[in-house]
């Protein structure tokens, strides 16, 4: 039997005023729409880098909310495939997408949205690799959720609703609470690399940077400031607000 796999990116259609709406207060509805437009075209673009090394064995699947077919094609392309959500809270609308993959033929399959920019070809090939030996994948995601969740068939498709039963979408809890389910139905699981989800104002920054690199074609530098605090107390806290806010800053007080 040839394996698959899929990647099915949730994501809303960028209708100002519906999307990223905690982001209106800064950025106003259509800033807000702009920004998710951009976040989840440079997901996509992730995800098409990564399925070109095997085309046919690896796939992308659209699970989108608001707007329609022909709109959705008409923004990210008539490459792709594309599912309106069902009803529901997150964890059913997981649910219902995984359970139709496997059901489809795949065999691994990685769920992911549009939140994290920090996502690579890198953590999705890893995230495929690692459900080779693994039940399940996550990418934890430093608001106490996650940006990414893989399984394999070999979890079988009866056990995917009991996955995600009493999650507390969008709390601090959403982690923990599933990888206590996992454990529960014994479901192996392992963590790949934390990133920020940009939701709030104050994660702009986040998004600002992976533009950056985008636009340069490499990282930025990490500027290391080293501190000694012997007999220097009284100059720590200036030295370190004269450094807030410096991009890439890592402080280290001996």
């Amino acid at each position: 039997m040839t394996e698959s796999e899929i990647i099915i990116i949730f994501t809303r259609y960028p209708e100002p005023g519906t999307t990223k709406t905690r982001m209106i207060p800064l950025l106003g509805d259509v800033g807000a729409a702009e920004l998710a437009r951009q976040m989840t075209e440079h997901t996509v673009k992730v995800a098409r880098s990564y399925i070109s090394d095997a085309p046919g064995m690896r796939n992308i699947e659209i699970q989108y909310t608001g707007g329609n077919f022909g709109g959705m094609q008409a923004w990210l392309g008539k490459d792709l495939c594309y599912v309106s959500q069902v009803n529901g809270n997150l964890g059913d609308r997981m649910s219902h997408a995984v359970g139709k993959a496997f059901e489809n033929g795949a065999t691994y399959v990685t769920v992911i949205g549009t939140d994290c920019p920090g996502l690579t070809e890198r953590h999705l090939r890893e995230t495929f690799e690692s459900l080779r030996q693994n039940d399940s994948v996550i990418g934890p995601a430093g608001d106490g959720g996650y940006y990414l969740f893989g399984i394999r068939l070999h979890a079988g498709i009866d056990v995917i609703p009991s996955i995600y039963p009493d999650i507390e979408w969008g709390s601090k809890h959403v982690l923990f609470q599933t990888v206590t389910h996992l454990r529960d139905i014994g479901l192996s699981f392992c963590f790949i690399e934390r990133l920020d989800d940009v939701d709030r104002p104050e994660d702009l920054p986040v998004w600002n940077r992976i533009k950056r690199i985008n636009s340069t074609g490499t990282p930025e530098p990490v500027i290391s400031v080293i501190i000694p605090v012997l007999n220097e107390a009284d100059v720590i806290e200036r030295t370190i607000e004269c450094l807030d806010g410096a991009h890439n800053l890592e402080i280290i007080v001996v």
